[in-house]
C-alpha cells in the first residue's frame, strides 16, 4: 500500500512537473516568436533602432559597432524602400527549438514569409537564431541565412556543433 501511495505520488509529482515545464516553454515559444514578428515588422517598416535593440551584440560588433550597424542598416533599408520591397505575410510553420549550451541558451525560430518585391511575390524559408545566457532574460537575434556552423563556432562556441541548421530557400510565386 505504501509503494502503490509513493508511486501515485510520484506519478503526480512528474505530471505536474511535466505541466509546469511545457508552459515555461511554451512561454518561451511565445515570447520568441513575438519578438522575431517585432523584427520582421521593424525591419520592413525600416525602424533601424527597434532592429538594433534585437541584434545581438557579437553581430553589432562584427558591423562596427552600434553607430557602423545603424548605418548599414540605413543603408539596407533605403534599398529595400528603392525597390518597393514589402512583407505581404509571415508565419511559424514550425515550434521553435530550444537548445542548452554550457553558458547559454539558443533558439531557432522558423519563419514562413511572402515578400513583395516591385510587384514581384518571393516565398522565404528562414530562421531567426537566438542567443541569451543560462537563466538570463532577453533574446538577441541573429538572421537566419547568415548563420552557418563556422559563424556559430566562432561566435557561439558553447552552441553544439552537431546541432542541424534549418534549410533557408526562396522562391519565386
Amino acid at each position: 500500500m505504501l509503494t502503490r501511495n509513493r508511486n501515485c505520488a510520484l506519478l503526480v509529482v512528474m505530471i505536474v512537473a511535466c505541466a509546469l515545464g511545457t508552459s515555461a516553454l511554451a512561454g518561451d515559444a511565445e515570447t520568441v516568436q513575438a519578438d522575431v514578428r517585432k523584427i520582421a515588422d521593424a525591419a520592413y517598416q525600416r525602424d533601424v533602432e527597434t532592429t538594433l535593440a534585437y541584434t545581438h551584440p557579437k553581430i553589432l560588433e562584427i558591423m562596427g559597432g552600434p553607430e557602423g550597424a545603424r548605418k548599414v542598416m540605413n543603408d539596407l533599408f533605403n534599398q529595400m524602400g528603392d525597390i518597393k520591397m514589402t512583407l505581404e505575410s509571415m508565419t511559424f510553420p514550425d515550434p521553435p527549438q530550444f537548445i542548452a549550451g554550457a553558458e547559454n541558451e539558443y533558439v531557432i525560430v522558423p519563419t514562413l514569409s511572402v515578400v513583395s518585391v516591385g510587384g514581384q511575390k518571393l516565398r522565404s524559408v528562414n530562421f531567426q537564431f537566438g542567443s541569451r545566457p543560462k537563466g538570463g532574460s532577453g533574446w538577441k537575434y541573429v538572421e537566419g541565412s547568415r548563420v552557418s556552423p563556422q559563424l556559430l563556432a566562432a561566435l557561439f562556441p558553447d552552441f553544439p556543433a552537431d546541432h542541424k541548421l534549418p534549410e533557408v530557400a526562396r522562391e519565386r510565386m
